[in-house]
């Protein structure tokens, strides 16, 4: 037995009103199964998997110069000051670390004039692949990526413009870029 909300909510939902009193899903409108068949593509497409491959931290002649240029590990409240005080003089993470007992670490760089960075350390997997949509949606790049034994998600963004910049400093601290594959 349908309840009033439950029959207005069903006829809010359907298109014609030949069939507002029967729910989408029983409906015999052609119109109305196909608009039901397009919603559920969309929603199979919008949920479609993508799979990120992380930085790698590669052995060599850079690894010195890496290990060098990590900052020291932050607590979170001093992550952020950190974060500000680095700003201020022109530094920007370029790839970032969160340890198992939430501490975090930088590599800085000082990016080109114009550049626009986003970094998100510290970020359970669906809060990390929320920012990683809205900054795909505002042409940004995923420059690096790290994820703990804890699957906590540590990631930096660039402008579009400046990721060939942000690739090659990564590269020269022995770092590859992260890599997205969209199923």
């Amino acid at each position: 037995m349908q309840g009033p909300n439950i029959r207005k909510l069903a006829g809010a939902v359907n298109s014609t009103k030949s069939s507002a009193r029967r729910p989408v899903s029983g409906s015999k409108n052609p119109a109305a199964l196909r608009g039901l068949r397009n919603v559920r593509k969309q929603t199979l497409r919008v949920n479609a998997s993508t799979s990120y491959i992380p930085s790698r931290l590669l052995s060599g002649d850079t690894e010195e110069l890496r290990q060098g240029s990590f900052t020291r590990w932050m607590s979170r409240d001093l992550t952020q000051a950190a974060a500000d005080f680095c700003k201020n003089i022109g530094l920007y993470p370029a790839y970032c670390e969160c340890s198992t007992e939430h501490l975090t670490r930088y590599i800085l760089w000082r990016p080109p004039s114009g550049a626009a960075i986003e970094v998100r350390p510290g970020r359970a997997k669906d809060k990390f692949e929320e920012f990683d949509r809205v900054n795909r949606e505002r042409n940004w790049r995923l420059v690096s990526l790290h994820v703990n034994e804890s699957s906590v998600y540590s990631a930096v963004w660039v402008s579009a413009d400046q990721f060939a910049a942000a690739k090659a400093f990564l590269a020269s601290h022995g770092i590859t870029p992260a890599e997205r594959k969209d199923a």
